[in-house]
């Protein structure tokens, strides 16, 4: 079945509409698609229902040339359904020369990569400073853990090696 509203083929009994005038055939969701997906026309309805074509030539002189409208669903649906390159607008050779068309100079150009780079390198520079002093903090941290830790063992050997001399003496004393 042949439906005008898009380019969509299946049929789907419940979901179209047909012109009483013209007898084209449209998709209901095309057509009112503000609609509910749930609603469904009633026979009144559907027996006086005229497609967009035919109430625009009811409402002024309908002529060829005047273009008719599309829904925003039926380009959607177009779109996906389309080839890609279909959708693509060719224009006429240039006449531009490709001099014309490059209004800087060499040395301008020059100058102007010269100065993003420069501009590049102050950032990444004023970055790497910060992680270096972030990294000398981090270092100065584990140092100083580290000779906490240092102490700390240190202290537990001693306090192991009276705990021992005690328990000596404490052997001695009993017996």
């Amino acid at each position: 079945m042949e439906f005008i509203c898009c380019c969509l083929r299946t049929k789907n009994a419940s979901k179209e509409l047909a012109c009483c005038k013209c007898n084209d055939n449209y998709h209901i969701r095309c057509i009112f698609h503000d609609k509910e997906e749930t609603w469904t026309p009633d026979k009144k309805f559907l027996s006086s229902w005229l497609c967009p074509k035919c109430t625009r030539g009811d409402q002024r002189d309908n002529r060829d040339e005047t273009p008719m409208r599309q829904f925003a669903n039926v380009a959607k649906v177009q779109a996906e359904t389309s080839p890609s390159h279909l959708n693509v607008t060719l224009r006429k050779n240039s006449t531009a020369k490709r001099e014309d068309l490059v209004s800087i100079s060499k040395e301008t150009l020059r100058s102007i990569i010269r100065e993003e780079i420069n501009v590049a390198f102050s950032n990444i520079n004023s970055t790497l400073i910060e992680l270096k002093t972030e990294v000398t903090d981090l270092q100065n941290s584990v140092k100083f853990m580290s000779e906490k830790y240092d102490s700390l063992i240190e202290r537990i050997s001693c306090v192991e090696e009276k705990t021992k001399a005690v328990s000596m003496l404490e052997l001695e004393i009993r017996t």
